[in-house]
């Protein structure tokens, strides 16, 4: 199981990893809603590939350790998904 620390700091990595490929793919334009849904789906899985290779962390893993620590409410991932948010 992962630690609470650790949980977090992959929580914000992941959160970061996702805004940046969703500005890398801004510029594609789907010609379908199940086009537009495989792309997401694509860069959603790029992601949880990244983290995995990074820090050998599966998804279910980090899944399970976000739900046993909670962080609705963490001010330090609040403040970075509105910053992403913001910039949207």
């Amino acid at each position: 199981m992962l630690s609470q620390a650790r949980t977090k700091e992959l929580i914000l990595e992941k959160i970061k990893l996702e805004f940046e490929s969703e500005r890398k793919l801004a510029h594609l334009k789907p010609r379908s809603r199940e086009e537009a849904q495989g792309i997401a789906n694509m860069a959603r899985q790029q992601v949880l590939d990244q983290i995995y290779l990074k820090h050998d962390v599966r998804y279910a893993d980090l899944n399970r350790a976000m739900k046993e620590y909670d962080f609705d409410g963490d001010e330090d991932i609040n403040a970075l998904f509105s910053v992403y948010e913001a910039t949207r």
